[in-house]
């Protein structure tokens, strides 16, 4: 999954993926390309209810918890955010 949005489209994902025949915690990474809140907002609770790993890149994991822009996207190096 890349940029999951905001929270509330959170609701929405789980339908699309259950029509699909698969369940959340079926998605092996959640991959954010920026910290922008309509990029990163839905992350914390992919990563909470389904145990998602979440991928930011390296200078959007100071700021992605509040969604606030990091102002560096396309940044090579990834880490996954804490639990």
């Amino acid at each position: 999954m890349v940029d999951l949005g905001v929270p509330s489209q959170l609701p929405e994902l789980e339908a699309v993926v259950r029509r699909l025949g698969g369940e959340l915690a079926d998605l092996g990474a959640a991959v954010a390309t920026h910290g922008h809140a309509d990029h990163v907002g839905g992350l914390p609770g992919l990563r909470d209810r389904a145990g998602t790993d979440v991928l930011l890149p390296t200078p959007s994991t100071t700021c992605a918890p509040g969604g606030a822009p990091c102002g560096r996207p396309g940044c090579a190096r990834w880490r996954r955010s804490s639990r």
